[in-house]
């Protein structure tokens, strides 16, 4: 298919993700550090894929907070707080006669400087992530632009060298379980030795590498008191078995994935095309991997695929996808949008300010 004369951000998809997304009554949004976009993806009445694209620097890890409706996204030097408040649903952009059902506007920048934040989680009240830079895990408050509270065992020292490429938080129940990272190398940049089968999964509390010679892992997540992961390096959704003494396959794809989420039985993977101008790429290539970017959606219980969506230009590389529950058709209000200085919360009601006349 020629997509020479498309509008950006053009995708398609099969008719059993977009109704699945429909009967599901929820919505994806995805992090595309490449393209510099959040997007969110949902489906309506009429079996037609919608879409929001938003402009943000370098977005990374997401993160959901269900009880307080807070979405945190990590960014080049910051981590933005956006909370839904759907009172504003109502009075937006009444020109455009767009009705939403969730309007998720920004309350809080944290700078973090350039700390190559990867994965984000909420624990309890605090927003947890992980440091690539530094090899860490990190608390996120306004003390600081980070601060550790965890390193694993084989980093001797707190510095900015990225040595094993941590990257993924897996949490249950309001505590981190386990961290993904690319080897358990102790000095700067050696995860980019042997990085196909070299990657490692480590429980937080005991520190133990209970997976390791993983080609690059990504992703892993905690769902029904189950880790699942996702080996990135050749294209393939696990779930570790019974006191983690090994895993399975359960779907084996023919792209690099990295990024997930789950509702109910379906996993929700991003798929990124390779990236020509990284020599960490370049070793996948011989793998046959399909130059595809999207999301691939999966029937955790029987593994088989249900669809795909897939971009068709603009988007190259994924990093993160997360699921809005509840929603069919959301809004997110980028700090660039005029809007998000009018959008008003207080503990007595929400209302759009109006425009003072110069």
């Amino acid at each position: 298919m020629s997509t020479t004369n498309l509008p950006a951000f053009a995708c398609r998809a099969n008719k059993e993700v977009i109704q699945l997304l429909y009967d599901l009554k929820i919505s994806i949004g995805l992090s595309t550090y490449q393209a510099g976009k959040i997007i969110l993806l949902s489906a309506d009445e009429k079996g037609q894929l919608i879409q929001l694209p938003r402009n943000f620097k370098k977005p990374m890890g997401i993160a959901i907070h269900e009880s307080k409706k807070k979405i945190a996204i990590a960014t080049l030097n910051n981590i933005l707080i956006f909370k839904n408040v759907p009172e504003l649903n109502n009075g937006y952009n009444p020109q455009q006669n767009t009705t939403y059902d969730a309007m998720y506007v920004p309350r809080v920048q944290y700078i973090t400087g350039p700390a190559d934040i990867h994965d984000l989680s909420f624990i309890h009240e605090d927003l947890v992530a992980v440091n690539t830079l530094f090899s860490c895990i990190v608390k996120i408050n306004s003390d600081y632009n980070f601060e550790p509270i965890w390193m694993p065992s084989f980093i001797d020292r707190l510095v900015p060298e990225d040595r094993c490429h941590l990257n993924g938080i897996a949490s249950d129940k309001n505590e981190i379980k386990y961290v993904s990272a690319f080897n358990a190398g102790n000095s700067a940049q050696s995860w980019r030795k042997n990085i196909k089968e070299s990657g490692i999964l480590i429980d937080y509390q005991t520190h133990e590498i209970v997976h390791d010679k993983l080609s690059m892992p990504h992703s892993p997540r905690m769902h029904n008191n189950q880790l699942y992961f996702l080996q990135s390096g050749n294209g393939s959704l696990c779930k570790s078995t019974k006191n983690n003494e090994s895993y399975e396959v359960l779907y084996q794809g023919n792209s690099f994935v990295r990024g997930m989420s789950f509702y109910k039985n379906y996993a929700f993977i991003g798929l990124s095309k390779l990236r020509e101008s990284s020599s960490s790429f370049a070793s996948l290539a011989q793998n046959g991997f399909a130059n595809t970017a999207g999301i691939v959606v999966i029937d955790i219980e029987t593994g088989n695929m249900i669809g795909k969506i897939e971009y068709l230009n603009a988007v190259d590389e994924i990093f993160d996808v997360c699921v809005l529950e509840h929603t069919r058709k959301p809004n997110i209000l980028n700090l660039e949008k005029e809007e998000s200085y009018r959008a008003m919360e207080t503990p007595f009601g929400s209302w759009w300010a109006v425009d003072k006349e110069n």
